[in-house]
């Protein structure tokens, strides 16, 4: 199979077409010239200059029909595609709606699909949260209840009563020295 050359630009295309359709009529043209320098007879009225400019007057008039002909076909063709140009576009707007159309119906679809599977984790998730929430709470509540005991054991002791009376006369006996070493500060 030859290789196929690269699609022309369309102006390219229209010159070609051009160029074949002007060839053909040129090939007629010269035909018709042939035909008619065959059937020529010189008329004893007219010169052979005057017939000869007569022709060539005959010939140019094809020639000016041909070509109004030829921008005729051109014309119709360029009308030609420009509505094939615009139905194109017009089926290709179509086709993008339709396709935006099923994608938004996808997302609908899939969204009504998944939405009762997320909603049913999420309260799930929440209702493990409310209880793990509950049970660190409860054993809060335990851990300080223990530590209340312990203080309360602990204070009840004659020893460890004094122990601890010792240490805060101690605190606040050096809290004392070290307010008194800083000058005080008058109102």
């Amino acid at each position: 199979m030859p290789p196929t050359s690269p699609t022309p630009q369309p102006a390219q295309q229209v010159e070609r077409i051009r160029e074949i359709l002007v060839g053909r009529q040129m090939q007629s043209v010269e035909r018709r010239l042939d035909r008619l320098e065959s059937q020529l007879q010189p008329m004893p009225v007219e010169s052979a200059a005057a017939a000869w400019s007569r022709d060539l007057e005959s010939l140019r008039q094809e020639c000016r029909d041909a070509s109004v002909t030829l921008r005729d076909a051109f014309d119709a063709d360029r009308l030609r595609q420009q509505e094939e140009t615009q139905k194109l576009a017009r089926r290709i707007e179509s086709v993008a709606r339709s396709r935006q159309d099923l994608a938004e119906e996808a997302r609908q679809a899939v969204d009504a699909q998944l939405r009762p599977g997320f909603d049913r984790w999420q309260r799930q998730l929440f209702e493990q949260l409310q209880e793990r929430e509950t049970r660190l709470v409860g054993q809060l509540r335990e851990e300080l209840e223990r530590m209340r005991v312990w203080v309360r054991e602990e204070m009840s002791a004659p020893a460890e009563a004094e122990r601890i009376h010792l240490a805060f006369e101690q605190l606040a006996a050096s809290a004392r020295e070290i307010a008194d070493r800083f000058p005080s500060r008058s109102s």
